[in-house]
């Protein structure tokens, strides 16, 4: 078929032209109005094409996907689930990550693909979420003394489970978080939860009887938290809160010293792990060779002194490649990423024959 275009200046004529039939050689015409504003003819029909949606990532809380990792039964119900919603999951390599990543599974075979395809992104992360909001988490802070004991009494523990769901809720014990975390079906988790709490409170009671002055070491923290506690001023503001309790945070060995009365310390060491908990921190690529110039002492400093300027409370290190920075909040973070990353910088000279003798 030859598709032709015509041009008529006065728009009139138009309605003349397509009344009347229209021959080329003797051969019938089909002449139809063009509009370029939409790029086809009056009475053309678009045809709607499958598109398949990218894979989406979704963040989830790390207790609940490692719970689902640790239970094939409940994994298996979500992957079903999904299934229905013509999507399939990938868990996190790392045990650490929060972001699961959903795969559409729609191909032009599949009926309605493409308004199934439209909607896939909000029923496929509508489906895994109902499925994830049917979960709880409860978690006890439990001290380095103590966590040895509780985890004895928790193993005696006996778990309720059903023929339909073998594995409802599971006892998660995180230790350098010194946290006990309760995760699963919300009823299970809801009755476990006194039982657990019961545990850690009656041996947390007798340990307190037991001692009266106590020193703790705390080595379990990341280096960079460490060094933020010190830059928040934690130790200062206890001692003026406890008087009687001695603190020491020694970041090059990365470890924090409490001494006093041991429910004093438990109540500090409570403290220390509730504020680590609210800093924020970012990290990015940098340049090898950069890595040991934001380490050094005249880079730091120039830091420090741009920082207690604009009255930011942030520190930074460089790890693996990579510049770490750790601060109170977003808005905090975000300035003193932009002063620190900008502090340094990487630029080629180009020397003069005269001049490169004397850098050889």
């Amino acid at each position: 078929m030859v598709i032709k275009y015509v041009k008529i200046l006065h728009f009139l004529v138009v309605d003349k032209v397509l009344s009347k039939d229209q021959k080329l050689d003797g051969r019938q015409l089909e002449v139809r109005r063009y509009f370029p504003c939409i790029g086809r003819a009056e009475g053309d029909t678009v045809e709607r094409r499958f598109k398949k949606p990218n894979p989406l990532i979704v963040k989830e809380n790390i207790q609940k996907i490692k719970f689902l990792q640790r239970s094939s039964a409940n994994k298996v119900a979500v992957e079903k689930q999904l299934y229905m919603c013509h999507a399939t999951i990938t868990w996190p390599a790392a045990y650490d990550s929060e972001d699961v990543v959903l795969h559409c599974t729609l191909s032009e075979d599949v009926k309605y693909c493409v308004k199934l395809a439209k909607d896939w992104n909000d029923n496929a992360k509508a489906s895994f979420q109902d499925f994830m909001n049917t979960l709880d988490v409860e978690s006890f802070f439990v001290v380095s003394d103590n966590l040895k004991k509780v985890t004895e009494e928790l193993s005696k523990i006996s778990i309720d489970n059903t023929i339909d769901n073998p594995e409802p809720v599971a006892i998660i014990i995180q230790r350098h978080e010194n946290k006990i975390y309760i995760v699963g079906i919300k009823r299970n988790v809801l009755g476990l939860k006194t039982k657990v709490g019961q545990i850690v409170k009656d041996i947390q009671e007798a340990s307190q009887k037991e001692k009266t002055w106590v020193k703790v070491e705390v080595t379990m923290l990341k280096s960079i938290e460490t060094k933020m506690l010190l830059a928040d001023k934690f130790p200062s503001q206890m001692q003026d809160k406890f008087p009687e309790v001695k603190i020491n945070i020694h970041p090059t060995n990365n470890e924090i010293e409490i001494e006093g009365v041991y429910s004093v310390v438990n109540t500090i060491q409570i403290e220390m792990y509730k504020l680590k908990d609210t800093f924020v921190r970012n990290e990015f690529q940098i340049p090898h060779a950069t890595m040991a110039i934001f380490m050094s002492r005249p880079v730091k400093e120039y830091i420090v002194k741009k920082l207690k300027h604009e009255k930011i409370i942030a520190v930074w290190e460089t790890v693996n490649g990579k510049l770490i920075v750790m601060s109170k909040h977003d808005t905090m973070l975000s300035k003193a990423v932009d002063i620190i990353s900008k502090s340094v910088a990487i630029s080629k000279v180009q020397l003069t024959k005269e001049s490169r003798s004397s850098v050889q």
